[in-house]
């Protein structure tokens, strides 16, 4: 999500926005500190599912956590049947469509956590990729935001899976590009190492994918090796790293059926002109 102008304040009265669920909100560690996250009075600029469109979000206030099991009186308002001392939401308002965005938070153990969002981050990622990265017949921004999505619910080993299923996805792409070519046989591709696939693949791979081959070399470590922390601490510039890989595609794409429109329609300019130069001589 995007900040829109406004006070400034610290990236860690601001993170839940990108925050998985039942992360700790850092430099938040006491109940008083919900007040810092209800008090935040600044508007983001993000996808919203509802009116399929890219919105500013508008803070609008708390929501309290309503339980269909246990009465509350007003006295233990901030108490329900998580069991924590302070469970809260934060809701905005799609400047849009004024459906709203809401964010629930808990407070346990010295700790704020997030615990819920509705829309669900997924829906609200997924969105704003399938909008900037319209690969056509691809399901590739999808699996991103799926991966996204498991990242949000701390199934970190998953999230890193689908980072690798979408890099392998891309290399085959490029190499089936080739192959139609007729710039090798898929035999000889299948022989070659990744780092002698990619040089092979040059004129059909984004530049930001040629100048990072390390890539898939962290991409490819055995998922039995890996622990949660290692996957959480190489998701995020995995996930960029992608993430420009398809911008750049796109931007290719886009500008290849420009430039196809462009030469047929100067094509049928000349044409016209030179039917209106051959009628006057």
């Amino acid at each position: 999500m995007t900040l829109e102008k406004g006070i400034i304040m610290s990236q860690s009265e601001i993170d839940y926005f990108e925050k998985g669920l039942y992360e700790p909100i850092k430099g938040l560690s006491r109940p008083e500190d919900a007040e810092k996250i209800l008090s935040d009075k600044r508007s983001y600029r993000s996808f919203c599912p509802h009116c399929g469109d890219m919105s500013v979000w508008v803070p609008k206030g708390r929501r309290d956590f309503e339980s269909p099991f246990v009465q509350m009186d007003p006295s233990s308002r901030m108490k329900n049947y998580f069991g924590g001392y302070i469970n809260f939401g934060k809701a905005f308002e799609c400047s849009l469509c004024h459906h709203e965005l809401v964010f629930y938070f808990k407070y346990e153990d010295n700790k704020i956590l997030k615990v819920g969002s509705y829309p669900s981050y997924k829906d609200i990622v997924r969105g704003k990729l399938m909008k900037e990265i319209a690969i056509p017949s691809s399901k590739i921004p999808r699996e991103l935001s799926t991966a996204l999505g498991l990242r949000a619910q701390g199934v970190l080993i998953g999230a890193y899976a689908y980072l690798r299923r979408i890099y392998e996805t891309l290399i085959e792409k490029a190499a089936q590009e080739a192959i139609k070519n007729n710039e090798f046989t898929y035999e000889d591709y299948k022989k070659e190492h990744l780092v002698e696939r990619i040089k092979k693949l040059k004129k059909h791979l984004p530049e930001c994918m040629q100048n990072n081959p390390i890539a898939y070399g962290i991409l490819s470590k055995g998922i039995h090796e890996l622990s949660e922390e290692d996957c959480e601490s190489a998701f995020d510039l995995l996930y960029e790293l992608i993430k420009n890989i398809l911008e750049e595609t796109e931007r290719k794409r886009v500008k290849e059926i420009r430039e196809k429109a462009l030469s047929a329609g100067l094509q049928k300019c000349a044409q016209r002109f030179n039917s209106s130069i051959n009628q006057t001589t």
